[in-house]
């Protein structure tokens, strides 16, 4: 059960997490965003989007630790793919 609670403690409303997903006011909702969404319109908020991990007061996984140089030669290599691509595409360009 998670409930959202203002900041004297009192609980503006709940949901319940099952199986299939989250079920907020009789309804099933398959992300626990969706459910925050539905229950921040019930409480009359005109959000057009809602975290749910941030309604329901909730901390997101994190994510493992990576090595950077890894992470920059990931990038590097996307980048240098795309020139590669566009350089080779239709734009005319070739290298000298």
């Amino acid at each position: 059960m998670l409930q959202k609670t203002d900041r004297h403690g009192v609980v503006r409303c709940e949901c319940q997490v099952e199986k299939g997903g989250i079920r907020y006011a009789e309804t099933l909702y398959r992300s626990i965003s969706s459910a925050a969404l539905a229950a921040a319109k019930d409480l009359g908020l005109k959000n057009k989007t809602q975290t749910g991990y941030i309604f329901w007061g909730l901390e997101k996984p994190p994510r493992p630790a990576s090595d950077p140089l890894e992470v920059l030669e990931h990038a590097w290599g996307r980048y240098r793919d795309r020139v590669e691509a566009l350089v080779k595409g239709s734009c005319g360009f070739r290298p000298r």
